[in-house]
């Protein structure tokens, strides 16, 4: 009996006085989730931010890389004709060496020609003045 006593108030007042003691508790709870849920959503706005200026960096670095990979499929198809007419340039230089090659044979061959028929000449011009 006197548990039952103890536990049940003993007047309206202290009813009352237990019933305001339970609406600050909840008041306060309820201020103290209010204010953990502003935190949050400032962090939330925070991160969405960050999000936004990194998607914003992916974005120029992906416009980038795109940029360069034109660029770079350029050149690459510049080095292939530059090198195309590299090949094409030292054949004609081959060509045109070994014709050189020939040509100065040739002009050799004609020059000792010519020097045999200069001295065959002077040895006859020798001959027809002694005679």
């Amino acid at each position: 009996m006197k548990r039952l006593e103890a536990s049940t108030p003993m007047s309206i007042t202290e009813i009352r006085a237990d019933k305001d003691r339970l609406r600050a508790e909840f008041a306060m709870s309820t201020r103290r989730l209010e204010m953990r849920i502003e935190k949050l959503k400032a962090q939330t706005t925070t991160q969405l931010a960050d999000v936004g200026k990194k998607t914003d960096t992916i974005n120029l670095l992906k416009k980038e890389l795109a940029e360069k990979n034109v660029t770079n499929v350029a050149l690459e198809a510049r080095d292939r004709t530059l090198r195309d007419q590299l090949r094409a340039t030292e054949e004609e230089l081959r060509i045109k060496s070994s014709a050189l090659r020939e040509a100065s044979r040739e002009l050799a061959d004609k020059e000792a020609e010519l020097a045999k028929a200069l001295g065959e000449l002077a040895e006859r011009s020798l001959i027809a003045s002694q005679s």
